[in-house]
This record gives C-alpha cells, structure tokens and sequence, in this order.
C-alpha cells in the first residue's frame, strides 16, 4: 500500500503492546513538543480555539490505546472537551501493521466529510466489542482494519461511501499522514499511546487523575 508505515518488527509492537495493556506507563519531558495546530492538517476532537491541548499518537488497533478510550478519555471529554477547556488533537502513529496504517489513514477521509470523531470513535469501538473487551489481545497482530471492515464503517457513521472510498484509495492525504509521523519523530514517539500535554510525555493509558493534573495545570 501507499501509506508510510513504521517499520517496527512485530515482536518489538506485541511487547510494547502487552506492556502498556498492564497499565505501566512512563512520564517524563518532552523537549521537542507541541508543533503549531492547523485545522486545516491537524485531526481535531474538540474545538481548536480550546485553551488546552492534549496531542495524542495513536493506532486503532493498539489494545492501550483503546483501553485510554473506553476509561480516562470518556471522562476527559465530558469533565474538558464537551466544556470548551481542551482539544484532543489526534495523530496517527501505525504499530500493528499495514492495516493500522490504512485504517489511520481513512481518518483523514472521515475529516473530510466531518465526521472524523464518530469514524474514531467507531473504529475504536469496534476493536474493543469484537475483540479486547473479551481478552483476545492477539487480534492486534491480525489483519483486522479490512477494506470492507471500513468502507462498512463509513456507511454506518453516515459517510457517502464512494467519496471515502476514493480517497481511501487515492494519495490526497499523504503528506499530512507523513507529516504526522515526522512529528512523531521530533516528539521521540516510540510506542502508543503516547501523549504531550503541556511539554510533558505521558506513555501509555494512565488513569483520568494524571491527565486531570496536567490538564488543569494548562487552564491555570
């Protein structure tokens, strides 16, 4: 496919994956932060004019990741983000193989249309109910973010399928894919989740307190 990936072995992404699955995690400086924010370039959950920022890379399939959406982010979004205090701003990070790259890619095919937050919503969903929720960890390292799997979602989340499956297909979107990457790399990203909030490295799905303690720490 066309979309650059990491090019991590996947026994490096299955340990990176389990060890953060245990909720161990890692906070520390990040000197390199915090790129300006375009609406235009960036995958937005929130309002971009919110006072705080969380950069969040990320993969659909990373079990973590998934376990940051189903707790600490769902009391993020209704304690900051549905009150107009921070903004999510979502970068692709693909771990767990080609698949993670093209389902991260399809991301910026829902922006188009507005629906970037339900696309992500929906796909992280998805791997949770058919999959984590049940313990069945080693579906991360299966291809699993399928053509059909997502031209579905599309149609599920209100998309005009054809228009997403162009782009999904096309190049439109490859230099902010690989510009996120690079950033990724400015940022010394080496596994998901991995946050900045406010110059600070937050690695893997720590509890809603530690977000809530640098969040607020921004909106002093």
């Amino acid at each position: 496919m066309k979309r650059l990936l990491l090019l991590v072995p996947i026994i490096i992404a299955a340990a990176v994956g389990l060890f953060l699955v245990n909720g161990r995690g890692d906070l520390k400086p990040s000197a390199n932060s915090t790129s300006p924010v375009s609406e235009n370039s960036e995958l937005i959950i929130g309002s971009v004019d919110a006072p705080a920022t969380i950069i969040a890379y990320e993969d659909f399939k990373c079990p973590s990741c998934n376990q940051f959406h189903q707790n600490a982010e769902r009391q993020i979004r209704e304690n900051y983000i549905n009150k107009g205090k921070l903004k999510i701003i979502f970068r692709p990070y693909p771990v767990y193989g080609e698949d993670a790259g093209e389902g991260l890619y399809g991301a910026y095919c829902a922006n188009d249309q507005g629906k970037f937050i339900a696309y992500h919503d929906e796909l992280f969903d998805y791997m949770w109910n058919t999959f984590y929720k049940a313990g069945n960890f080693e579906a991360a390292l299966e291809t699993t973010l399928t053509n059909d799997l997502m031209l579905t979602t599309a149609s599920k989340i209100g998309l005009d399928k054809q228009k997403f499956a162009d782009c999904l297909a096309g190049e439109t979107h490859n230099s902010k894919f690989e510009q996120a990457l690079s950033q990724a790399a400015s940022d010394e990203i080496q596994g998901t989740p991995s946050f900045i909030i406010n110059n600070q490295k937050v690695v893997g799905p720590q509890p809603y307190s530690v977000f809530k303690t640098l969040i607020d720490i921004q909106l002093r």
